[in-house]
Protein backbone atom coordinates (compact mmCIF):
# COMPACT_ATOMS: atom_id res chain seq x y z
CA UNK A 1 0.00 0.00 0.00
CA UNK A 2 1.23 3.45 -0.82
CA UNK A 3 2.59 5.34 2.20
CA UNK A 4 1.91 8.92 3.01
CA UNK A 5 4.90 11.14 3.83
CA UNK A 6 3.66 10.94 7.45
CA UNK A 7 3.63 7.45 7.80
CA UNK A 8 6.90 7.26 6.57
CA UNK A 9 7.86 9.97 9.52
CA UNK A 10 7.13 6.89 11.44
CA UNK A 11 8.83 4.20 9.80
CA UNK A 12 11.77 6.08 8.65
CA UNK A 13 14.25 3.48 6.93
CA UNK A 14 17.91 4.33 6.49
CA UNK A 15 18.91 5.51 2.42
CA UNK A 16 20.32 2.87 0.41
CA UNK A 17 24.29 4.23 1.12
CA UNK A 18 23.62 4.03 4.67
CA UNK A 19 22.65 0.52 4.28
CA UNK A 20 25.34 -0.81 2.23
CA UNK A 21 27.76 1.12 5.33
CA UNK A 22 25.78 -0.72 8.00
CA UNK A 23 25.98 -4.44 6.37
CA UNK A 24 30.00 -3.86 5.58
CA UNK A 25 30.06 -2.96 9.39
CA UNK A 26 27.94 -5.48 10.67
CA UNK A 27 30.08 -8.05 8.50
CA UNK A 28 33.08 -6.79 9.66
CA UNK A 29 31.82 -6.77 13.60
CA UNK A 30 30.94 -10.38 12.95
CA UNK A 31 34.78 -11.19 11.35
CA UNK A 32 36.27 -9.92 14.85
CA UNK A 33 33.82 -9.68 17.40
CA UNK A 34 31.27 -12.64 17.19
CA UNK A 35 27.76 -12.60 18.93
CA UNK A 36 27.39 -14.43 21.66
CA UNK A 37 25.40 -17.90 21.34
CA UNK A 38 22.51 -15.68 23.06
CA UNK A 39 22.29 -12.97 20.75
CA UNK A 40 22.95 -15.17 17.32
CA UNK A 41 19.51 -17.50 18.59
CA UNK A 42 17.95 -13.92 18.85
CA UNK A 43 19.15 -12.58 15.52
CA UNK A 44 18.17 -16.55 13.85
CA UNK A 45 15.04 -15.45 15.47
CA UNK A 46 14.42 -12.31 14.32
CA UNK A 47 15.01 -12.71 11.05
CA UNK A 48 12.94 -16.32 10.22
CA UNK A 49 10.31 -16.82 8.22
CA UNK A 50 7.08 -17.41 10.57
CA UNK A 51 4.57 -17.03 7.57
CA UNK A 52 3.58 -16.63 4.34
CA UNK A 53 0.74 -14.91 2.94
CA UNK A 54 0.01 -14.98 -0.99
CA UNK A 55 3.40 -13.92 -1.82
CA UNK A 56 4.34 -11.42 1.30
CA UNK A 57 6.30 -13.15 4.30
CA UNK A 58 5.82 -12.07 8.10
CA UNK A 59 9.43 -12.65 9.63
CA UNK A 60 9.90 -13.37 13.32
CA UNK A 61 10.83 -9.87 13.79
CA UNK A 62 7.25 -8.92 12.47
CA UNK A 63 5.88 -11.07 15.07
CA UNK A 64 8.22 -10.07 18.03
CA UNK A 65 7.28 -6.78 17.55
CA UNK A 66 3.80 -7.02 17.59
CA UNK A 67 3.84 -9.48 20.35
CA UNK A 68 5.17 -5.92 22.26
CA UNK A 69 2.69 -4.11 21.47
CA UNK A 70 -0.23 -6.60 22.46
CA UNK A 71 1.49 -7.23 25.71
CA UNK A 72 1.72 -3.26 26.05
CA UNK A 73 -1.83 -2.62 25.60
CA UNK A 74 -3.10 -5.06 27.17
CA UNK A 75 -1.57 -5.12 29.91
CA UNK A 76 -0.43 -8.44 30.17
CA UNK A 77 2.43 -9.66 31.76
CA UNK A 78 5.95 -9.37 30.07
CA UNK A 79 6.94 -12.97 30.65
CA UNK A 80 8.25 -15.72 27.83
CA UNK A 81 5.84 -17.81 29.28
CA UNK A 82 3.13 -15.12 27.96
CA UNK A 83 4.43 -14.42 24.56
CA UNK A 84 4.62 -18.37 24.13
CA UNK A 85 1.01 -18.42 24.85
CA UNK A 86 -0.03 -15.75 22.83
CA UNK A 87 2.08 -16.37 19.94
CA UNK A 88 -0.40 -18.07 17.76
CA UNK A 89 -3.45 -15.97 18.14
CA UNK A 90 -0.93 -12.70 17.60
CA UNK A 91 0.48 -14.32 14.35
CA UNK A 92 -3.35 -15.14 13.14
CA UNK A 93 -4.04 -11.44 13.81
CA UNK A 94 -0.60 -10.78 11.33
CA UNK A 95 -1.79 -12.70 9.09
CA UNK A 96 -5.43 -11.17 8.56
CA UNK A 97 -3.90 -7.78 8.91
CA UNK A 98 -2.13 -8.51 5.78
CA UNK A 99 -4.57 -9.81 3.75
CA UNK A 100 -6.41 -6.63 4.86
CA UNK A 101 -3.63 -4.66 3.12
CA UNK A 102 -3.05 -6.59 0.65
CA UNK A 103 -7.19 -5.98 -1.14
CA UNK A 104 -6.72 -2.54 0.27
CA UNK A 105 -3.89 -2.75 -2.56
CA UNK A 106 -6.11 -4.86 -5.27
CA UNK A 107 -8.78 -1.94 -4.69
CA UNK A 108 -6.65 0.87 -5.13
CA UNK A 109 -7.77 2.06 -1.64
CA UNK A 110 -4.78 3.80 -0.28
CA UNK A 111 -4.49 5.52 4.05
CA UNK A 112 -3.82 9.22 3.78
CA UNK A 113 -1.77 11.42 6.86
CA UNK A 114 -4.82 13.13 7.41
CA UNK A 115 -6.47 9.76 8.46
CA UNK A 116 -3.52 8.26 10.29
CA UNK A 117 -2.99 11.34 12.12
CA UNK A 118 -6.90 11.22 13.14
CA UNK A 119 -6.78 7.86 14.22
CA UNK A 120 -3.29 8.13 16.29
CA UNK A 121 -4.92 11.34 17.73
CA UNK A 122 -8.08 8.98 18.74
CA UNK A 123 -5.93 6.91 20.44
CA UNK A 124 -4.23 9.45 22.55
CA UNK A 125 -7.23 10.93 23.68
CA UNK A 126 -9.04 7.56 24.74
CA UNK A 127 -5.58 6.53 26.59
CA UNK A 128 -5.67 10.66 27.99
CA UNK A 129 -2.33 10.90 26.43
CA UNK A 130 -0.61 14.44 25.41
CA UNK A 131 -0.27 15.25 21.37
CA UNK A 132 2.97 12.87 20.32
CA UNK A 133 2.43 10.52 23.06
CA UNK A 134 2.01 7.81 21.67
CA UNK A 135 5.28 7.97 19.97
CA UNK A 136 6.77 8.58 23.35
CA UNK A 137 5.19 5.55 24.93
CA UNK A 138 6.44 3.14 21.92
CA UNK A 139 10.18 4.52 22.47
CA UNK A 140 10.11 4.16 26.11
CA UNK A 141 9.19 0.61 25.70
CA UNK A 142 11.39 -0.04 23.03
CA UNK A 143 8.89 -1.21 20.70
CA UNK A 144 8.62 -0.75 17.06
CA UNK A 145 6.68 1.62 15.35
CA UNK A 146 6.29 -0.04 12.06
CA UNK A 147 4.37 -3.02 14.43
CA UNK A 148 2.10 0.02 15.31
CA UNK A 149 2.10 2.00 11.94
CA UNK A 150 0.93 -1.36 10.17
CA UNK A 151 -1.79 -2.14 12.93
CA UNK A 152 -3.27 1.26 12.28
CA UNK A 153 -3.37 1.26 8.46
CA UNK A 154 -4.98 -2.23 8.45
CA UNK A 155 -7.13 -1.27 10.73
CA UNK A 156 -8.73 2.25 8.38
CA UNK A 157 -7.59 0.41 4.94
CA UNK A 158 -10.14 -2.64 6.18
CA UNK A 159 -13.02 0.37 7.50
CA UNK A 160 -12.75 1.85 3.99
CA UNK A 161 -13.10 -1.32 2.38
CA UNK A 162 -16.29 -1.93 4.03
CA UNK A 163 -17.26 1.14 3.12
CA UNK A 164 -16.95 0.60 -0.21
CA UNK A 165 -19.05 -2.61 -0.07
CA UNK A 166 -21.98 -1.12 2.06
CA UNK A 167 -22.34 1.51 -0.54
CA UNK A 168 -21.75 -0.81 -3.18
CA UNK A 169 -24.04 -3.40 -2.31
CA UNK A 170 -27.07 -2.41 0.66
CA UNK A 171 -29.47 -0.65 -0.10
CA UNK A 172 -31.96 -0.15 2.65
CA UNK A 173 -35.15 -0.05 1.87
CA UNK A 174 -38.22 2.29 3.18
CA UNK A 175 -40.22 -0.96 4.14
CA UNK A 176 -36.81 -2.15 6.04
CA UNK A 177 -36.56 1.61 8.32
CA UNK A 178 -40.54 0.92 9.17
CA UNK A 179 -40.15 -2.10 10.63
CA UNK A 180 -37.14 -1.47 12.00
CA UNK A 181 -38.64 2.25 14.14
CA UNK A 182 -42.04 -0.32 14.62
CA UNK A 183 -39.61 -2.86 16.62
CA UNK A 184 -38.14 -0.43 18.18
CA UNK A 185 -41.56 1.70 19.44
CA UNK A 186 -42.80 -2.07 21.12
CA UNK A 187 -39.61 -2.68 22.71
CA UNK A 188 -40.01 0.48 24.46
CA UNK A 189 -39.89 -0.31 28.18
CA UNK A 190 -37.63 -3.55 27.96
CA UNK A 191 -34.06 -4.05 29.31
CA UNK A 192 -31.44 -3.07 27.04
CA UNK A 193 -27.70 -4.04 27.13
CA UNK A 194 -23.77 -2.13 26.79
CA UNK A 195 -21.99 -5.37 25.73
CA UNK A 196 -18.31 -5.43 24.39
CA UNK A 197 -17.49 -8.93 23.13
CA UNK A 198 -14.47 -11.21 22.20
CA UNK A 199 -15.53 -13.73 19.02
CA UNK A 200 -12.89 -16.61 18.42
CA UNK A 201 -14.57 -18.23 15.30
CA UNK A 202 -14.67 -22.13 14.66
CA UNK A 203 -12.23 -22.81 11.98
CA UNK A 204 -12.42 -25.62 9.33
CA UNK A 205 -10.02 -28.28 9.54
CA UNK A 206 -9.51 -27.42 13.62
CA UNK A 207 -11.09 -28.88 16.46
CA UNK A 208 -13.88 -26.81 18.57
CA UNK A 209 -11.83 -27.90 21.79
CA UNK A 210 -8.48 -25.64 20.40
CA UNK A 211 -10.93 -22.69 19.66
CA UNK A 212 -12.22 -23.45 23.17
CA UNK A 213 -8.87 -23.13 25.02
CA UNK A 214 -7.96 -19.57 22.89
CA UNK A 215 -11.12 -18.38 24.49
CA UNK A 216 -11.01 -19.42 28.15
CA UNK A 217 -7.00 -18.13 28.27
CA UNK A 218 -8.14 -14.72 27.20
CA UNK A 219 -10.79 -14.96 30.05
CA UNK A 220 -8.27 -15.88 32.32
CA UNK A 221 -5.97 -13.20 31.34
CA UNK A 222 -8.96 -10.69 31.81
CA UNK A 223 -9.77 -12.48 35.82
CA UNK A 224 -6.16 -11.60 36.29
CA UNK A 225 -6.43 -7.85 34.79
CA UNK A 226 -5.82 -7.67 31.25
CA UNK A 227 -7.49 -4.89 29.42
CA UNK A 228 -10.59 -6.15 27.52
CA UNK A 229 -10.95 -3.81 24.84
CA UNK A 230 -6.68 -3.97 23.97
CA UNK A 231 -7.36 -8.04 23.71
CA UNK A 232 -10.77 -7.51 21.65
CA UNK A 233 -8.97 -5.40 18.84
CA UNK A 234 -5.77 -8.09 18.53
CA UNK A 235 -7.71 -11.25 19.08
CA UNK A 236 -11.81 -10.68 18.33
CA UNK A 237 -12.75 -11.70 14.89
CA UNK A 238 -16.21 -9.80 15.04
CA UNK A 239 -16.49 -6.67 13.02
CA UNK A 240 -16.36 -4.87 16.32
CA UNK A 241 -13.26 -5.52 17.33
CA UNK A 242 -11.67 -2.18 15.56
CA UNK A 243 -13.81 -0.60 18.39
CA UNK A 244 -12.72 -2.55 21.46
CA UNK A 245 -15.69 -5.24 20.91
CA UNK A 246 -18.33 -2.88 21.63
CA UNK A 247 -21.79 -3.32 20.51
CA UNK A 248 -23.36 -1.36 21.84
CA UNK A 249 -26.68 -1.34 23.34
CA UNK A 250 -28.61 -4.49 22.70
CA UNK A 251 -31.81 -6.33 23.61
CA UNK A 252 -32.20 -10.09 24.32
CA UNK A 253 -33.96 -10.90 21.16
CA UNK A 254 -31.04 -9.11 19.21
CA UNK A 255 -28.48 -12.07 20.58
CA UNK A 256 -28.38 -15.92 19.49
CA UNK A 257 -29.95 -17.65 22.26
CA UNK A 258 -27.13 -19.08 23.85
CA UNK A 259 -25.74 -15.63 24.38
CA UNK A 260 -29.29 -14.47 25.72
CA UNK A 261 -29.54 -16.79 28.71
CA UNK A 262 -26.07 -15.89 30.09
CA UNK A 263 -26.29 -12.22 29.28
CA UNK A 264 -29.83 -11.69 31.35
CA UNK A 265 -28.39 -13.05 34.39
CA UNK A 266 -24.73 -11.57 34.15
CA UNK A 267 -23.67 -8.41 36.97
CA UNK A 268 -23.01 -4.86 35.50
CA UNK A 269 -19.16 -4.68 34.99
CA UNK A 270 -18.89 -8.70 35.25
CA UNK A 271 -17.34 -10.73 32.23
CA UNK A 272 -18.96 -14.16 31.07
CA UNK A 273 -16.83 -17.37 30.75
CA UNK A 274 -16.25 -18.59 26.94
CA UNK A 275 -19.93 -19.04 25.97
CA UNK A 276 -20.34 -21.63 23.07
CA UNK A 277 -22.52 -19.87 20.10
CA UNK A 278 -23.46 -20.86 17.04
CA UNK A 279 -20.35 -20.03 15.25
CA UNK A 280 -17.71 -19.41 17.91
CA UNK A 281 -17.06 -19.27 21.43
CA UNK A 282 -17.91 -15.70 22.89
CA UNK A 283 -16.65 -13.85 26.12
CA UNK A 284 -18.78 -10.69 26.97
CA UNK A 285 -18.51 -8.27 29.38
CA UNK A 286 -21.80 -6.36 30.44
CA UNK A 287 -21.28 -2.51 30.57
CA UNK A 288 -24.37 -0.87 31.50
CA UNK A 289 -28.16 -1.74 31.58
CA UNK A 290 -30.90 0.49 30.86
CA UNK A 291 -34.73 0.39 29.87
CA UNK A 292 -35.24 1.11 26.43
CA UNK A 293 -36.62 4.42 25.31
CA UNK A 294 -37.98 3.38 22.01
CA UNK A 295 -36.80 5.59 19.23
CA UNK A 296 -33.49 7.11 18.63
CA UNK A 297 -33.81 9.92 21.92
CA UNK A 298 -32.54 13.23 20.75
CA UNK A 299 -31.05 16.23 23.11
CA UNK A 300 -34.80 17.59 24.06
CA UNK A 301 -34.11 20.65 26.24
CA UNK A 302 -37.42 21.56 28.17
CA UNK A 303 -38.46 24.52 30.34
CA UNK A 304 -40.33 23.26 33.35
CA UNK A 305 -42.89 24.59 36.12
CA UNK A 306 -43.08 22.28 39.58
CA UNK A 307 -45.41 21.69 42.00
CA UNK A 308 -43.97 19.98 45.21
CA UNK A 309 -45.80 19.38 48.01
CA UNK A 310 -43.79 17.90 51.03
CA UNK A 311 -44.41 14.16 52.65
CA UNK A 312 -42.08 13.17 55.21
CA UNK A 313 -40.54 9.81 55.27
CA UNK A 314 -43.42 7.25 56.98
CA UNK A 315 -46.00 10.31 57.23
CA UNK A 316 -49.34 8.42 57.67
CA UNK A 317 -51.80 6.59 55.14
CA UNK A 318 -54.64 9.55 55.57
CA UNK A 319 -51.59 12.38 55.16
CA UNK A 320 -49.95 11.06 52.22
CA UNK A 321 -53.95 10.15 50.57
CA UNK A 322 -54.47 13.76 51.30
CA UNK A 323 -51.32 15.31 49.66
CA UNK A 324 -51.61 12.93 46.18
CA UNK A 325 -55.40 13.99 46.04
CA UNK A 326 -53.84 17.70 46.29
CA UNK A 327 -51.63 17.07 43.86
CA UNK A 328 -54.37 15.25 41.78
CA UNK A 329 -56.29 18.68 42.32
CA UNK A 330 -53.27 20.66 41.18
CA UNK A 331 -52.39 19.18 37.99
CA UNK A 332 -56.27 19.11 36.80
CA UNK A 333 -56.50 22.87 37.35
CA UNK A 334 -53.51 24.15 35.95
CA UNK A 335 -54.03 25.18 32.39
CA UNK A 336 -50.89 27.12 31.85
CA UNK A 337 -47.65 27.29 33.61
CA UNK A 338 -48.72 30.85 35.04
CA UNK A 339 -51.27 29.12 36.74
CA UNK A 340 -49.05 26.30 38.14
CA UNK A 341 -46.81 29.12 39.37
CA UNK A 342 -49.55 30.67 41.21
CA UNK A 343 -50.99 27.44 42.79
CA UNK A 344 -47.62 26.73 44.39
CA UNK A 345 -47.25 29.57 46.06
CA UNK A 346 -50.56 29.65 47.12
CA UNK A 347 -49.99 26.29 48.57
CA UNK A 348 -46.99 27.32 50.16
CA UNK A 349 -45.26 24.86 48.64
CA UNK A 350 -41.40 26.58 48.97
CA UNK A 351 -40.04 23.98 46.81
CA UNK A 352 -41.94 25.12 44.01
CA UNK A 353 -41.06 26.92 41.13
CA UNK A 354 -39.63 27.24 37.71
CA UNK A 355 -36.67 24.64 36.02
CA UNK A 356 -35.43 25.98 32.72
CA UNK A 357 -33.08 24.97 30.49
CA UNK A 358 -32.60 20.91 31.62
CA UNK A 359 -32.01 17.88 29.58
CA UNK A 360 -34.27 15.35 29.34
CA UNK A 361 -31.85 13.27 29.18
CA UNK A 362 -30.33 13.80 32.38
CA UNK A 363 -33.58 13.76 34.59
CA UNK A 364 -34.65 10.59 36.86
CA UNK A 365 -35.98 7.94 34.54
CA UNK A 366 -39.59 8.27 36.32
CA UNK A 367 -40.03 11.72 35.86
CA UNK A 368 -37.83 11.40 32.25
CA UNK A 369 -40.73 9.06 31.03
CA UNK A 370 -43.10 11.43 32.13
CA UNK A 371 -41.94 14.31 30.76
CA UNK A 372 -41.10 12.82 27.35
CA UNK A 373 -44.44 12.86 26.38
CA UNK A 374 -45.67 15.67 27.95
CA UNK A 375 -46.64 18.37 25.00
CA UNK A 376 -46.29 22.02 25.98
CA UNK A 377 -48.56 23.40 28.35
CA UNK A 378 -49.52 19.89 29.35
CA UNK A 379 -49.32 18.62 33.31
CA UNK A 380 -48.97 15.45 34.36
CA UNK A 381 -49.83 12.99 36.89
CA UNK A 382 -48.75 13.21 40.23
CA UNK A 383 -45.31 11.85 40.77
CA UNK A 384 -43.77 10.22 44.06
CA UNK A 385 -40.24 11.16 44.53
CA UNK A 386 -37.97 11.51 47.63
CA UNK A 387 -40.18 13.85 50.46
CA UNK A 388 -42.96 14.29 48.72
CA UNK A 389 -45.05 14.20 45.38
CA UNK A 390 -44.44 16.49 42.35
CA UNK A 391 -46.95 17.79 39.52
CA UNK A 392 -44.96 18.89 36.43
CA UNK A 393 -46.11 21.02 33.62
CA UNK A 394 -43.35 21.64 30.26
CA UNK A 395 -43.23 25.60 29.55
CA UNK A 396 -40.67 25.44 26.85
CA UNK A 397 -39.27 22.46 24.64
CA UNK A 398 -36.74 22.27 21.76
CA UNK A 399 -34.39 19.65 19.96
CA UNK A 400 -37.06 17.16 18.83
CA UNK A 401 -36.14 15.02 15.92
CA UNK A 402 -38.59 15.68 12.87
CA UNK A 403 -39.48 12.53 10.88
CA UNK A 404 -36.85 12.76 8.26
CA UNK A 405 -34.13 12.76 11.01
CA UNK A 406 -35.26 9.72 12.72
CA UNK A 407 -35.57 7.80 9.73
CA UNK A 408 -32.18 8.75 8.60
CA UNK A 409 -30.55 7.56 12.49
CA UNK A 410 -32.56 4.22 11.91
CA UNK A 411 -31.35 3.48 8.72
CA UNK A 412 -27.79 4.43 9.84
CA UNK A 413 -27.90 1.86 12.32
CA UNK A 414 -29.36 -0.32 9.98
CA UNK A 415 -26.14 -0.20 8.09
CA UNK A 416 -23.96 -0.37 10.32
CA UNK A 417 -25.32 -3.40 10.97
CA UNK A 418 -25.51 -4.66 7.91
CA UNK A 419 -21.47 -3.68 7.48
CA UNK A 420 -20.35 -6.26 10.23
CA UNK A 421 -21.79 -8.98 8.95
CA UNK A 422 -20.19 -7.89 5.29
CA UNK A 423 -16.87 -7.50 6.87
CA UNK A 424 -17.06 -10.90 8.84
CA UNK A 425 -17.80 -12.33 5.79
CA UNK A 426 -15.19 -11.01 3.83
CA UNK A 427 -12.68 -11.92 5.88
CA UNK A 428 -13.16 -15.02 5.83
CA UNK A 429 -13.60 -15.75 2.16
CA UNK A 430 -10.31 -13.92 1.88
CA UNK A 431 -8.80 -16.40 4.45
CA UNK A 432 -10.43 -19.46 2.08
CA UNK A 433 -8.84 -17.72 -1.01
CA UNK A 434 -5.28 -17.27 0.59
CA UNK A 435 -2.17 -19.31 0.47
CA UNK A 436 -0.97 -19.06 3.73
CA UNK A 437 2.00 -21.13 5.06
CA UNK A 438 2.68 -21.32 8.88
CA UNK A 439 6.08 -22.61 9.78
CA UNK A 440 6.05 -21.32 13.47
Amino acid sequence: MKRSPKHRAWTTAPRPKTILRTLALAAGLIIFYPLSPDRQVSAQNSQRIVAIVNDEIISGFDLSSRLDLVILSSQLPKTPQVRKRISSQVLRRLIDDKLRLQEARRLKITVGEAEFDAAVRSIEKNNRMKSGGMIELLKRNNIDRIAFSTQIEATIAWQKIIRRQVRGRVNISDETIDDAISRMKDNKGKPEYLISEIFIPFETGKPVDQTKKLAERLYQQIAEGANFDALARTFSQSATAAAGGNLGWIRKDQLDPELSEVVVKMKRGSVSKPIHGPDGFYVLVLRNQRISEGLPQPNIIVDLQQVFLALPKGAPKEIAASQMELARTVANSAESCRDMEKLGKELGATRSGKLNGIKLSNLPPNIRATVADLKVGESSEPIKTGGGIVVLMTCGRKGDLADAQVRTQVEFMLLEQRAKLIARRLLRDLRRAAFVDIRQ
